[in-house]
C-alpha cells in the first residue's frame, strides 16, 4: 500500500488507499480510516473476450473491484453491518484485499461463497434498500 503526503491549508496528512469498491474508497488519513465517494467517468476493464466489466457499485450493491478468489466471507444475509466493517476478502495476485462496507445497513443477500472466482465488477452482495 502506497502512502502519500499531502498538504491542505498548511496541514500535512499521510494518506493511503485501504480498499476500493467501485467509486467508494476507504482511505487511511494519518492512521484513521475514512469512507469517501469519488465521481469518475465510467470505467470498464477489458476481459479476454473483449467485453468489459463495470466496476461501479450502487448504494445497495457491492461489486468486486478486481478479479480474484473469495478467501473469506465475514457476513451473512440479514446481518447488520457498520461502515468500515470487512464484508469479505478477495485474494488477488497472492495479496488479501479486504472489501469493507462503505455504509451501515443490513445485508440482503451474499452473492458469492468461499472459494468462488470473481471478475472485476462481479456482484458480491446486496444491501437491503
Amino acid at each position: 500500500m502506497s502512502t502519500f503526503s499531502i498538504s491542505i491549508g498548511g496541514r500535512d496528512y499521510a494518506v493511503s488507499l485501504v480498499s476500493r469498491t467501485g467509486d467508494l474508497l476507504v482511505l487511511s488519513v494519518n492512521g484513521k480510516e475514512h469512507c469517501v465517494s469519488v465521481a469518475a467517468l465510467p470505467f470498464r476493464r477489458a476481459s479476454r473476450e473483449g467485453q468489459g466489466a463495470p466496476l461501479s457499485s450502487t448504494e445497495t450493491e457491492v461489486r468486486a473491484p478486481m478479479p480474484g478468489i473469495v478467501s473469506a466471507v465475514k457476513v451473512s444475509a440479514g446481518e447488520r453491518v457498520e461502515a468500515g466493517q470487512t464484508l469479505l476478502v478477495i485474494e488477488a495476485m497472492k495479496m488479501e484485499n479486504p472489501i469493507r462496507s462503505l455504509r451501515s445497513g443490513t445485508i440482503e443477500r451474499v452473492a458469492v461463497s468461499l472459494g468462488a472466482e470473481v471478475q472485476g465488477g462481479s456482484l458480491l452482495l446486496l444491501f437491503m434498500p
